[in-house]
């Protein structure tokens, strides 16, 4: 698919999600039910069938840790830049935001269809072993990196982590190893449900940005300031710092997508559960929905530089 015709794509689907909202086809809480139906059935059934579509093979295998090593690299140079441009921020609320959300990404609901969309069962396969660190990560490090001290009990760490997302990988890692195979019909089914990922997910940006204000995210300097770091710097210092590490073209460009998605779209409720300062939430949900605006024209120029790596 060119670059052009991706683009049109991302657009329309993402419009569609807003206008739905819009004129009432919806309502504008339909995107709340909306993700965690995509939580529950169509990802976990892409993640599951690019395990057991990708052939188990020595190389294949030697992939796996360059793939953790990646992501062990992406998220050092991101955590580097997010700890350097919360110093544009003088609230202190603001300033833990930007550091978490710099971190993180929209890497399940936009990322996954787009890399399913680009490169494949295949590369989904690969970058659902590159997320599973940042998953962790993404889940686990909001009541420390956003709060006010308060910890999150054991119980309630586990059940982040054993989200419907990661039990699909651990099924899909069975199965892989096991060299386990769904009969046709079954794989029919999965396969069809998993084809809604890409629309929904697309669709479910689309609300989202129906659902908040958007008066905050382009009248603020630092939201528009941050936005474009995340979408452009952040992005261009992973491709810069894998390259000169040596990975390989396919590692290099599922990092890069990675970093190059808007803002992780639980940012505002993390913000709301564990920040001291109401206004975080407010500023998390400006972040999230400027850059998600924002990457309609980013993300086609990161999709055609890679047609030159």
């Amino acid at each position: 698919m060119s670059t052009i015709m991706l683009t049109v794509k991302l657009t329309v689907y993402i419009l569609a999600g807003y206008l739905a909202v819009r004129t009432g086809v919806v309502s504008k809480d339909f995107h709340k039910q909306l993700s965690s139906l995509m939580l529950a059935v169509p990802l976990p059934c892409l993640i599951v069938r690019s395990f057991y579509q990708t052939e188990l093979t020595s190389e294949a295998l030697s992939k796996f840790g360059s793939m953790m090593l990646a992501t062990a690299v992406t998220l050092a140079v991101l955590y580097v830049i997010g700890f350097a441009a919360k110093k544009l921020t003088r609230v202190p609320s603001e300033s833990v935001v930007c550091e978490y959300g710099m971190l993180t990404s929209n890497f399940t609901f936009l990322g996954m269809p787009l890399v399913e969309t680009l490169f494949g069962a295949e590369g989904l396969f690969y970058y659902t072993i590159f997320t599973t660190l940042a998953r962790v990560i993404y889940y686990g490090c909001p009541p420390y990196m956003l709060g006010s001290g308060a910890k999150t009990s054991v119980r309630e760490f586990l059940k982040q982590m054993f989200c419907p997302t990661i039990v699909a990988v651990i099924i899909g890692f069975v199965m892989y190893f096991s060299n386990i195979r769904p009969p046709e019909a079954v794989d029919s089914i999965i396969e069809g449900l998993a084809a809604t990922g890409t629309p929904f997910g697309m669709m479910l940006c689309g609300m989202s940005l129906a659902a908040s204000s958007l008066r905050e995210a382009f009248t603020r300097p630092s939201v528009i300031v941050l936005s474009l770091v995340h979408l452009l710097v952040c992005p261009a210092a992973v491709l810069a710092v894998c390259t000169l590490c040596g990975f390989e073209p396919l590692i290099t460009k599922l990092a890069v997508i990675y970093a190059a998605m808007p803002f992780g779209a639980l940012l505002p409720t993390f913000a709301a559960k564990y920040c001291v300062d109401e206004h975080s939430v407010v500023y998390g949900s400006a972040l999230v929905s400027l850059s998600t605006v924002l990457c309609i024209a980013t993300l086609p120029l990161w999709i055609y530089i890679f047609t030159l790596i």
